[in-house]
């Protein structure tokens, strides 16, 4: 929790537990800043606020230039309806902010404290949307005051609502109180909508005291209010929102046949356009486990089929890969619900396709280059249109009364795919993109495929993590299984955060018990599962435990790694084909190490180039010291015209608020003075690394990727296979020099007696857990293999 926030809760407190004023001066505003120029008459002291309130205010509105002829509160009123909302609408968060900026300042000139409230609200939800939820919660706060200024209950009782919504993630308890304070604030007054949003809210927060009986009650009123609303967007949403909260209590109560009925009803105030919307979505995934909640296989399937078209068509339509993973986040419950919709049926095939096809889906979706941005524009109108097609085939009818037989929309769904995959195949051909950007999901029939054709060496895991349990499905040449694990969420995280900080720790042996517990319990019964003859495991991780080294797992005494070599992707449709895992290693590299930074230099990472440069003599390219630079490397990987590997000994950081800012510290260009040259993801994903079959990065965390979004690959890895790399080894924690330089020696010794990676991986991890010096797994475990390639 921030400083900033922290102080706003404590001020909250005071302020429920007193009922008194709250005053918050923002550290990020001058306070007492100037009046405005441009405007003639300032009626602000007329004002009913004290001094020190009128003092923040101006500080949020010091750098405002307004035209005389917005010198009125009809210009402040313009500014809201006509441009401000719809900015606001469009995401356009900042122009909103400058907007509600120039409504703020109008109405303070003009003494009005209506205008001062909406335009401080207006602020806060901007600043919302932009994640500044520090400033979000100061400027609802001065909102709030003003509304207590203008002795309305509704004004503050709206204010309230928004409090109680900004400070939910950092204190519960502060945020039902405001709740509370809302609901005596709303109720009885013409503020109908919001008093249902509360409504809607508050039985969430009593969950969290057990009292789910007294849950309902709210529930049930929400929703008998809401359906007299209008037809305005934000009446829709509201009678949406009640819908489904109402139906989620009644599930819970296994009250199926009303659920269905809310349900039922709740579609209907869908207009064709809103159809897209994910509140359509959420409908459809509620109705599709109300059937499951009866056993109605079929009808479940069929809305849970319909939902995930709308999920898609969703998606195709979403802005950047950035809302396309919001999108993927805010649905993950309705994905996994499916999956466990195929597991009760026992199609395990279709589980691990679904499953699979929701992992890692950004990976495609990075950022174009201006000469690729034509070409993207065209493969992501063809997709939007294929989406639809797919969503109009599974839309429910205007009478859901009637049979739709199930088997008959799978079969009409199977020939339009069918076309739909012919036509991608031409149109990536025209538009020369890459095999990562037209991956498209993974069906049921390739992961048959995929088992069937794993050598016999060779098995496949697929983790299934959700809230309240986990899972592992097991693909073998003999079928694919699934194994409900022992564990739950919880745990999972608890001990994969344990394991984590034992390994940092070279000095004692504190991983042994957290790795000996996930052993047990994760792996095991998965390793259980396989023939004898398996010795390599390709295994796609899920949630948190793309955050540890499967390797180090240990049964007693031994590490898993001591008996099988662990191939990691980001998900199985990223590895259709067994082949790539054993791919013959490249003959020629490249290496970028010690970079010549002041009082930041990597000896042993330059002893190491020297080593990769006896290896394969004429066939490296060591660029050491002042030559480790980013236009040396980009030079380097542009000439090669065989398939080569990368080496890359140098400093990094992981940044999990914005992991595609991740980097690796390169040599600084000439004329820069900065002393080192930031070389980060987004510049990785620029370059052109389609001939790299293997990228091993000796760099600081440089294997991690964004906790937030644990079913996705935000960070290093995800640039590097958008480029074109197949394979990428990286580190999970911080790594030391002379370790991590010897790793890679014993590694690259392997690679050169064309040993594929994963084989060398395991040759370099046994050579060091051998060494007394290096046996400590932190040594030798942060490194981990990870592919993307069909």
């Amino acid at each position: 929790m921030s400083h900033r926030i922290r102080l706003a809760v404590l001020l909250t407190a005071l302020l429920v537990a007193a009922g008194g004023y709250v005053y918050l001066n923002s550290p990020l505003h001058r306070e007492g800043a100037a009046a405005m120029p441009g405007i003639s008459v300032d009626k602000s002291a007329s004002l009913a606020l004290d001094e020190e309130t009128k003092a923040v205010i101006r500080s949020y509105i010091a750098d405002v230039k307004l035209d005389p002829k917005e010198d009125n509160l009809g210009a402040a009123i313009r500014l809201d309806h006509e441009v401000g909302r719809q900015q606001v609408s469009q995401g356009k968060i900042k122009d909103a902010y400058r907007t509600y900026q120039k409504v703020l300042a109008i109405s303070y000139r003009e003494g009005n404290l209506m205008g001062v409230g909406i335009g401080l609200g207006a602020l806060a939800t901007a600043a919302e949307r932009a994640d500044q939820m520090d400033d979000a919660v100061y400027l609802t706060l001065l909102a709030y005051k003003v509304a207590q200024a203008m002795k309305k209950p509704e004004e503050m009782g709206v204010m309230e609502l928004a409090l109680a919504q900004r400070l939910e993630r950092e204190d519960p308890s502060i945020a039902r109180m405001w709740l509370l304070r809302a609901r005596d604030s709303l109720k009885d007054t013409r503020y109908k909508e919001d008093y249902i949003r509360f409504l809607v809210r508050l039985p969430s927060d009593l969950c969290c005291t057990g009292d789910r009986k007294t849950g309902l009650k709210p529930h049930g009123e929400a929703w008998e209010m809401a359906q007299s609303l209008g037809d305005a967007p934000t009446h829709k949403w509201t009678k949406w929102d009640a819908g489904l909260v109402y139906a989620d209590d009644l599930i819970e109560q296994k009250r199926a046949n009303e659920a269905a009925m809310v349900l039922q009803k709740t579609l209907a105030f869908f207009s064709p356009a809103e159809k897209s919307s994910e509140s359509y979505t959420d409908v459809l995934h509620r109705i599709g486990l109300v059937y499951a909640a009866q056993h109605k296989e079929e009808e479940a399937k069929r809305y849970f089929m319909a939902a995930y078209a709308n999920y898609e068509l969703s998606r195709a339509n979403a802005p950047g890969d950035e809302g396309r993973a919001k999108l993927d986040l805010h649905h993950q419950r309705f994905i996994n619900d499916f999956v466990d919709l195929y597991i009760r049926s026992k199609d395990f095939a279709a589980a691990v396709a679904l499953l699979e096809s929701n992992k890692a889906r950004t990976l495609s979706d990075l950022m174009e280059t201006p000469s690729q941005r034509q070409a993207y524009g065209r493969w992501r109108e063809m997709e939007s249109r294929h989406a639809k097609e797919i969503s109009e085939l599974f839309q429910p009818g205007d009478d859901a009364l009637l049979p739709v037989r199930v088997m008959d929309l799978f079969s009409k769904a199977a020939t339009l795919v069918k076309n739909q995959d012919e036509e991608r195949r031409h149109l990536q051909s025209e538009l020369n993109l890459k095999d990562i950007t037209a991956t498209r999901s993974v069906s049921k029939e390739e992961v048959q495929d995929l088992q069937r054709r794993l050598p016999s060496d060779m098995a496949a895991l697929s983790f299934f993590v959700r809230s309240d349990k986990t899972a592992v499905f097991v693909l073998t040449s003999q079928g694919v299984r699934h194994i409900p694990l022992e564990l739950d969420a919880t745990e999972l995280r608890r001990t994969v955060e344990t394991l984590r900080l034992a390994l940092t720790n070279p000095d004692n042996d504190f991983y042994r018990e957290p790795a000996k517990a996930l052993f047990t319990k994760l792996l095991a019964p998965a390793l259980k599962a396989l023939p004898t003859s398996v010795k390599i495991v390709l295994y796609s991780p899920d949630g948190i435990i793309s955050r540890i080294p499967l390797t180090v797992l240990m049964d007693g005494d031994r590490f898993a790694g001591e008996r099988y070599a662990f191939y990691s992707v980001s998900s199985l449709r990223y590895a259709t084909s067994a082949a790539t895992v054993k791919v013959s290693p490249a003959g020629i590299g490249v290496s970028c190490v010690d970079p010549q930074i002041q009082n930041a230099r990597l000896p042993f990472q330059q002893e190491a180039g020297q080593e990769l440069k006896k290896l394969y003599g004429e066939k490296m390219i060591l660029l050491g010291g002042a030559a480790c630079s980013e236009s040396g490397l980009a030079a380097a990987i542009q000439q090669e015209r065989a398939p080569f590997f990368l080496y890359v000994g140098a400093h990094g950081n992981f940044y999990p608020e914005n992991a595609m800012e991740s980097a690796v510290y390169l040599t600084a260009e000439e004329g820069d003075k900065s002393g080192a040259r930031v070389w980060n993801a987004k510049a990785m994903a620029a370059l052109d690394m389609s001939r790299l079959e293997l990228v091993t990065l000796s760099s600081c965390e440089s294997g991690l990727k964004d906790p937030k979004r644990a079913r996705d690959v935000f960070g290093i890895a995800r640039a590097l296979f958008f480029a074109g790399a197949k394979q990428v080894i990286a580190p999970l924690w911080s790594v030391e020099d002379q370790s991590s330089a010897e790793f890679m020696h014993a590694f690259y010794a392997a690679y050169a007696e064309k040993q594929p990676a994963v084989l060398a991986l395991q040759r370099a991890e046994q050579a060091m857990m051998k060494n007394p010096q290096y046996r400590h797994p932190y040594y030798w475990s942060a490194f981990v293999l990870t592919g993307a390639t069909r």
